[in-house]
């Protein structure tokens, strides 16, 4: 008991920090004294409390009660856009998110390998040519899938606020996760800043794992990925049209502000956008097919959710979770049901008897 009452305390302090063990019980309707007797080993745990705990402070029961995963979960080190600060911490959304996305990888089991044996490399200039020769020139398009079927790193691209991504270490796959937004830049940004991560290792423990560190390098990296200094040196900025800007913006894949960082950080002339950048872009870009708007079409695949073909395959294979399925596809939920709650151990209240936790 003296093991679980630790592990309790630690992701107090790392999950809620500022919550007293007091609130923490009020949070999930135990007496406070209760609590303390837990935490002092004069009192055991029923199921409902264990499960009730572990939903509070964000662990699965599993590593409450033996302080291990049956499928442990990796994170890397994130930047928080909203505190302005480096951290692994994830706010309580967030960590629902990444529950029901190793939920989804482990119902799907060994899933189907990928005809890549690739790993992604620490130097720009060698992932863009990889990504060159394995997917073609035209990869900033399609990104998500240029890195699936290039490094065999799945991209998921979900709900994700106060964070502008993750990457997760699973047991059967290496997951980058970004924001669903209406534009690709900061998408393919992310992305790009992410395969930094996973490139060198950056995985901790998901539950009181310490933060990795290399923000910066990543965003180095990001930059040299999506645009590369000589690419940059060899256009004119001072002269350049809106048309020509529009194409460059296209190919690239990044956004206006990155590009505009690049140059300054390069000490080149930033162009002058006049105009919102998708009315520019859907002037200048050449339409597809007959009927067919490319601009709306990319700015639809940002805003999508989207899971790996092949995990989406394995569950609609074996139809043994379909509510899981149904989730990464996106389908409405019915009322009060939690899109990301992992499902209850069938077997968490013989652990809490085995362990004798349920003795006041």
């Amino acid at each position: 008991m003296d093991e679980i009452a630790g592990r309790i305390a630690e992701r107090l302090h790392a999950a809620l920090p500022g919550v007293s063990q007091a609130e923490l019980a009020r949070r999930i309707e135990m007496d406070p004294s209760a609590l303390s007797r837990v935490m002092t080993g004069k009192r055991g745990l029923a199921g409902s409390e264990v499960a009730a705990l572990a939903a509070q402070l964000r662990v699965s029961t599993d590593w409450l009660l033996l302080g291990e995963d049956p499928f442990p979960i990796a994170l890397a080190a994130r930047h928080d856009y909203a505190a302005g600060e480096y951290s692994s911490s994830l706010s309580e959304d967030t960590m629902s998110l990444v529950s029901g996305i190793a939920l989804a990888y482990e119902q799907a089991g060994e899933l189907p390998a990928l005809d890549v044996a690739v790993p992604v490399p620490t130097d720009p200039a060698e992932v863009r040519r990889l990504l060159d020769l394995k997917f073609g020139t035209d990869w900033p398009r399609h990104f998500a899938d240029a890195v699936e079927r290039t490094f065999a790193v799945d991209v998921v691209k979900a709900e994700l606020a106060g964070h502008s991504g993750l990457s997760l270490k699973l047991p059967n796959a290496t997951v980058i996760v970004v924001p669903t937004q209406v534009f690709w830049g900061r998408q393919n940004w992310t992305i790009a800043h992410e395969l930094w991560h996973v490139a060198n290792g950056h995985f901790a423990p998901l539950y009181g794992g310490a933060a990795a560190d290399g923000e910066f390098a990543a965003n180095r990296f990001a930059k040299e990925l999506l645009l590369p200094e000589k690419l940059i040196r060899d256009t004119n900025w001072e002269s350049i049209s809106d048309a020509e800007l529009s194409h460059f913006l296209w190919r690239s894949g990044a956004s206006m502000q990155a590009l505009s960082t690049r140059l300054t950080s390069l000490g080149l002339p930033a162009p002058v956008c006049n105009e919102p950048l998708l009315s520019m872009l859907r002037r200048h870009v050449s339409v597809e097919g007959p009927s067919q708007d490319p601009v709306t079409a990319r700015v639809r695949d940002a805003a999508a959710r989207r899971f790996p073909t092949r995990l989406l395959v394995e569950h609609e294979e074996s139809d043994q979770h379909p509510k899981t399925l149904a989730w990464m596809l996106g389908a409405p939920l019915e009322a009060g049901e939690d899109p990301y709650a992992l499902p209850e151990p069938a077997d968490v209240d013989e652990l809490v008897e085995l362990f004798g936790l349920s003795k006041a």
